[in-house]
């Protein structure tokens, strides 16, 4: 199994809060565990092996598969 990656985005409302991501990488799919403390959904762009996609991460706790080994979450689309 690959180490864990997280990864953590301020909020704009409220201030001081963050979206946080967390994953380990898995060869055909990738679950996504994210805790977004941030009034709306946020925007990121997820990058795998074969590209890449915008992903808007609900307000809450939760999880993704994406079919793919997830490589890195950048902010924004």
């Amino acid at each position: 199994m690959s180490p864990k990656t997280s990864y953590s985005f301020a909020c704009t409302l409220p201030q001081g809060n963050y979206a946080n991501y967390s994953f380990s990488d898995g060869l055909t799919s990738t679950t996504i565990y994210y805790n977004n403390h941030c009034n709306s959904g946020i925007y990121v762009r997820v990058h795998t092996g074969s590209g890449s996609q915008c992903w808007l991460t609900p307000a809450g706790k939760g999880s993704s598969v994406f079919v793919a080994g997830v490589i890195s979450i950048t902010e924004g689309c």
